[in-house]
């Protein structure tokens, strides 16, 4: 009876040594593993592609005054777009951008359809 209970305790800590290590390095496996990369810039940019550049000029002033994104003072629209993907890639909160910013911001720039504006998020949902 003895030896059957030591037998036990011992198994026991073996098995519980045995659950810590695995917890341990599994622990040390997901804090190690590097960050997802961002997407290509190339693709965020396209999700913009239905907007004209008047459009993609107001969705930067937009950016700017509601969420303090800055643009240099004539940018182009590449331009204009560069910083709102590196924004983008930044991540929510304040100073990079999620894409339920985005929408927002693009609910105040004039004659972008729900359905050109839904594509533009949902195509940044994919991507970010």
């Amino acid at each position: 009876m003895y030896n059957s209970k030591l037998i036990l305790a011992i198994g026991l800590v073996i098995a519980g040594t045995l659950l810590t290590t695995t917890g341990v390095q599994m622990m040390i496996s997901r804090a190690s593993a590097a960050p997802p990369s961002p997407p290509p810039l190339s693709e965020c940019l396209d999700c913009f592609s239905p907007m004209t550049d008047s459009q993609v000029e107001q969705l930067g002033s937009v950016l700017a005054d509601r969420y303090g994104i800055e643009f240099p003072d004539t940018p182009t629209r590449s331009e204009t777009l560069e910083i709102i993907c590196e924004a983008l890639e930044q991540g929510s909160p304040s100073p990079g951008l999620g894409p339920s910013q985005v929408n927002k911001a693009l609910k105040q720039v004039d004659n972008i359809s729900d359905e050109v504006r839904r594509a533009i998020v949902n195509c940044l949902k994919d991507l970010f």
